[in-house]
């Protein structure tokens, strides 16, 4: 895939190759017509939900356009937590860390974010989903070093919690990163 192609071309190249009309792929993929041409027309941006819809549609995996979204969408506009919250957990279901850590060093310019990152961290630690809960944990805790707030005591806590294993070495040293 050219890195300069951009997500809306390869849907308008994937309606010309299986020769699909406008129409035709709206239904297909379970979108009204008018939504997918202010897509593709580039009056609407893309959610995440419609992108996942798509690149099924398309037989791609999930997650398969997701490097392209983050550069496309969330990079080049302002900080969202309407995009960039489901765009978290997309990536934490497919296990892409990576997208995950850059999508929440956008949002931590800005304090208000850090109590919406602690509760998606408290979520993906209830559903055991710990790798993603450790990036956002770390990062609430950097944002909040000097607040010495309960949040930071929780997200040390957690921290702690979620670096347990069954192996004594890595208790031991989990321990003592605290």
């Amino acid at each position: 895939m050219d890195s300069a192609t951009t997500i809306t071309t390869r849907l308008n190249d994937f309606m010309k190759q299986e020769g699909l009309s406008l129409s035709q792929f709206a239904q297909k993929i379970g979108l009204n017509i008018g939504t997918l041409s202010y897509i593709l027309n580039g009056n609407r941006t893309l959610s995440i939900e419609q992108l996942d819809l798509i690149t099924e549609c398309m037989g791609l995996a999930k997650g398969y356009f997701y490097n392209q979204y983050f550069e496309e969408v969330l990079v080049e506009s302002t900080p969202n937590w309407r995009r960039i919250k489901p765009f978290i957990y997309g990536c934490a279901e497919i296990g892409n860390w990576d997208l995950i850590h850059k999508a929440v060093q956008l949002l931590l310019d800005t304090l208000v974010y850090s109590s919406h990152l602690f509760d998606v961290a408290e979520d993906f630690y209830k559903s055991g989903k710990k790798e993603a809960a450790i990036i956002l944990y770390e990062n609430v805790a950097l944002s909040e070093r000097n607040q010495h707030s309960e949040r930071l005591a929780l997200c040390q806590y957690r921290l702690f919690i979620c670096k347990l294993g069954n192996d004594q070495r890595k208790k031991l040293s989990s321990s003592n990163t605290i």
